[in-house]
């Protein structure tokens, strides 16, 4: 399943279970998914690649554990304007239309069109601007900071704390409308869009979970002191008031009096950014608790699940099953692979495998020749070798594929002397001189087919020496007399 790095996933309640299919990564993966995340943040908090966490989340997904949210608020497609009968602008146009045709010449009045509404809004006046939301009245605000205070590690981007740490500077001496970041207006669409445009910028949960330093409480504050200007300027008559304030003040004279005291930032706004702030830490607090215990939970249900597992493998074990008891260690170590005891049963038991699969298959082989079946035969010796490559199971190799094909023959025979000679460096105790007799005389035959008629003549010797009275190897050693 495919992820855009504007997913965003969530666990479900209650979804978790003893029995879950998943592997540790898939586990590590789901721990970290303890609320609403963005699929792009997962890789940087698990440390693993973006193709490993698509994976892990489409199994998660699969199972249930987690699933997709809805789409974040700024990425919801928001509808245009309507043009229909309804427009506000088109009803204008359609009255100042219906203005213009009542009047005839010489001054007679005309009938008023029908569907021309009363009280339509008049056009702008010749030559009046609505003031663009888009002027950058921030930009000098951005190159008034001290470059000084910026933070190279806070996740805020650099224009963005410089145009923080420019506002903050000001203090009580920043306007209504430098809040908003645009120039003084009458107009109130344009406020209204400055206010969006600013509410984003200083929005606390833009950066929600992420340690913002002191420039938390910056973004609070301003925030605050933003809404609570656009709420003065909405009242047409203390934004008129403010207005003439500003004019006055940029000609020399004071009046306080006349500023919205939504504009100014107060103890007691101060006191609730504070507040809020606080309410903030506490929290993120809350939620780092929740996430340990979280983690806490799920890694006692790990190690429980692999504790049944590693019993049940016990269980098996003590039944001769080792196959069942093998799969079982297999998963209790998958679960917890640091445990060396898990890690030890699972060998253990795979090795006990092995060794039934192979005298199966050595059995088999031995059937297959009573029954003059030497190309079956030779098949089972060779599974035995490749499952267990000890020099036994490959001279037994060596010995049957002599009258099938001599050059593979040759090859396991070299291959049996070479173990075997490892075997005896080593110094086993459990190899006895019969077997070791019984290995050269089987290897002894493949060397023969494959033309090393020296070293046949000196396996034959060694294991004449060594096969005493052994009905087993005089017997190999008479049929490769006569062969």
């Amino acid at each position: 399943m495919a992820f855009s790095a504007h997913d965003r996933v969530e666990p479900v309640p209650g979804a978790v279970r003893a029995d879950l299919p998943l592997t540790p990564q898939e586990y590590f993966v789901l721990s970290r998914i303890e609320q609403r995340v963005a699929v792009s943040e997962i890789p940087s908090r698990v440390g693993l690649a973006d193709e490993d966490v698509h994976r892990a989340l489409a199994k998660l997904l699969s199972l249930g554990l987690v699933r997709l949210a809805g789409r974040p608020r700024d990425e919801a497609v928001r509808p245009g304007p309507r043009r229909g009968k309804g427009d506000p602008r088109k009803r204008a146009l359609l009255g100042q239309f219906a203005a213009s045709f009542s009047q005839g010449a010489g001054g007679s009045e005309r009938p008023v069109r029908r569907g021309a509404p009363e009280g339509a809004r008049p056009a702008p006046a010749e030559g009046a601007r609505r003031p663009p939301v888009d002027e950058d009245v921030w930009a000098s605000i951005r190159a008034a900071c001290d470059p000084s205070r910026l933070d190279p590690d806070s996740p805020i981007p650099e224009d963005e704390q410089r145009l923080l740490l420019g506002l903050v500077a000001r203090g009580d001496k920043l306007s209504a409308f430098d809040l908003l970041g645009i120039p003084p207006t009458n107009d109130e669409r344009t406020i209204r869009r400055a206010y969006l445009r600013a509410s984003r910028h200083f929005h606390p949960d833009r950066y929600y979970g992420k340690d913002l330093g002191p420039f938390g409480p910056m973004l609070a504050d301003l925030f605050e002191r933003s809404r609570r200007a656009y709420q003065a300027l909405l009242d047409p008559a203390r934004r008129a008031a403010y207005l003439r304030a500003l004019e006055e003040r940029a000609g020399g004279r004071q009046d306080a009096e006349a500023e919205p005291d939504a504009a100014t930032c107060t103890d007691e706004d101060r006191r609730r950014a504070e507040e809020e702030a606080r309410r903030r830490q506490a929290r993120k607090a809350r939620d780092e608790a929740r996430r340990r215990r979280q983690q806490r939970r799920l890694r006692q249900e790990l190690r429980a699940k692999a504790q049944a597992h590693y019993a049940r493998g016990t269980e098996a074990e003590a039944a001769e099953d080792f196959s069942n008891a093998a799969i079982a260690y297999r998963l209790a170590s998958e679960i917890d692979p640091a445990n060396e005891t898990y890690r030890r049963a699972y060998e253990r038991a795979r090795a006990r495998v092995r060794k039934v699969r192979c005298e199966t298959l050595v059995a088999r082989g031995w059937s297959k020749l009573e029954l003059g079946d030497t190309a079956g035969a030779a098949e089972a010796f060779r599974a035995a070798a490749e499952l267990d490559h000890s020099p036994e199971h490959l001279a037994l190799a060596a010995w049957a594929h002599a009258a099938l094909d001599p050059s593979m023959a040759e090859a396991y025979a070299m291959e049996a002397l070479a173990e075997l000679s490892n075997v005896l460096g080593r110094g086993s105790a459990g190899l006895s001189a019969a077997a070791e007799a019984r290995i050269r005389a089987m290897a002894a035959r493949g060397l023969a087919v494959g033309g090393r008629h020296h070293l046949t003549a000196e396996q034959i010797r060694r294991a004449e020496a060594l096969a005493g009275d052994d009905p087993k190897v005089r017997s190999l050693l008479e049929a490769l007399k006569e062969a």
